[in-house]
């Protein structure tokens, strides 16, 4: 709802993205008039994250004064200050050939064989050394992609090996910290002081309770979110959604026995089952029996990964259309002596006319209460990109066949 010129003259008011690119380039502009060496990705940070998004599925308004603090701060945390540490135990093991860490990247790393090793070998017991190699969540684009991904699941740590979990264990004794589980995770993770160990966590993606996705974020402010995800509470319904690059596979742990699927994590959220319907109900009106009831039917509908285009325009608009449950809405509550309906089924299929872009098709079939007759509505969705974008709002139509 912005005042500007009309193209036929005098003023009119407008909205959109042709009214908001102005602004995100202007502030972007003086942010880096200030802060010229600062990467396009601590940028996009501090411009993106101006407040906490832990439950919210909408972007934050644009606060020029606020990206600057956010910016100032994660120039802070991006310096690198701290010094790797090695954790060295005894023990007897037999060496095998290991993945070593040669990036941020799993695609990065390099297999080796530690020199004059050809079976078992003791690891003497020291203190941490300290190793001049400064550590910190690289800002780089340096990997290779074979897709995109926008999965919805629930997001854990994982310690990738036994060494980074013993230091773990003794700060949790040095420090007389109590909890279990992930509310300890996040007080560890989460404190600055012990951000080498945050920094070398693997994180993994389960999907109906099948591990999915190792995940990497993509930078400080990415790893930052990711440890707010374990403030979750037990027994209450949360979700983390995770959009970004698919890389090649990558191991999960330090043997390489276990490897899955890498996702370079560009943007997250996170938010529990009653966080997404109070914020649906608070901008729809619509009620929230039946938010939560085709958001949930969505999900076991559909039963996917989100790595095809299919299941990536399907989670997109379950997540950020909000018409769709007006529509669910209506149809459920029909009046002029129709029958209410209930969703048989839904599904995505390219479009007949696609041209150079990847546009689907997701079709959602309801059933007339006590009868055969079928109504399908139809939403296209544009994949071609990273972030899906809706290019035509939803009708009334028949699928081919």
């Amino acid at each position: 709802n912005i005042l500007g010129l009309s193209s036929t003259g005098g003023a009119t008011r407008m909205t959109g993205t042709s009214m908001a690119a102005p602004f995100v380039t202007g502030t972007l502009a003086l942010l880096w008039s200030l802060y010229p060496e600062t990467s396009a990705q601590l940028m996009r940070d501090a411009v993106l994250r101006l407040q906490k998004r832990n439950n919210q599925l909408f972007p934050p308004l644009l606060n020029g004064e606020q990206a600057l603090w956010n910016l100032k701060l994660l120039l802070k945390k991006s310096k690198p200050i701290r010094n790797r540490q090695k954790m060295n135990y005894v023990q007897t093991k037999t060496v095998t050939p290991q993945r070593i860490r040669a990036g941020i990247f799993p695609q990065e790393d390099v297999t080796t064989l530690p020199q004059g090793s050809s079976g078992a070998t003791t690891i003497p017991n020291t203190t941490p050394e300290v190793n001049e190699e400064p550590i910190g969540i690289e800002e780089t684009t340096s990997y290779s992609t074979i897709g995109y991904i926008y999965a919805v699941g629930s997001l854990s740590a994982v310690f990738p090996n036994d060494g980074l979990m013993q230091e773990f264990n003794r700060i949790v004794s040095v420090t007389n910290t109590s909890g279990s589980g992930n509310k300890l995770l996040f007080t560890i993770l989460s404190n600055d002081k012990y951000r080498y160990i945050a920094e070398e966590m693997q994180w993994v993606m389960e999907i109906n309770n099948v591990k999915t996705y190792s995940v990497t974020p993509r930078g400080s402010a990415i790893l930052d979110e990711m440890i707010e995800s374990l403030k979750k509470e037990m027994g209450v319904t949360s979700y983390q959604v995770v959009i970004g690059p698919r890389s090649p596979m990558g191991a999960i742990n330090t043997s390489g026995s276990e490897q899955l699927p890498t996702v370079i994590c560009e943007q997250l959220y996170n938010f529990t089952l009653n966080e997404f319907v109070n914020n649906i109900v608070t901008e729809t009106k619509v009620d929230q029996d039946v938010v939560a009831g085709l958001f949930q039917q969505m999900l076991q509908k559909t039963d996917n990964s989100g790595a095809t285009d299919e299941d990536r325009a399907i989670n997109y608009i379950a997540l950020r259309y909000l018409n769709i449950y007006q529509m669910a809405d209506g149809l459920a509550n029909k009046e002029n002596n129709n029958k209410p309906l209930s969703l048989d089924s839904i599904a995505g299929e390219p479009a007949r006319a696609m041209g150079m872009r990847k546009i689907v098709d997701v079709v959602f079939e309801y059933k007339e209460c006590g009868s055969d007759n079928i109504i399908w509505k139809i939403v296209k969705v544009d994949t071609t990109g990273l972030f899906p974008f809706l290019v035509k709002e939803v009708e009334t139509n028949q699928p081919r066949p």
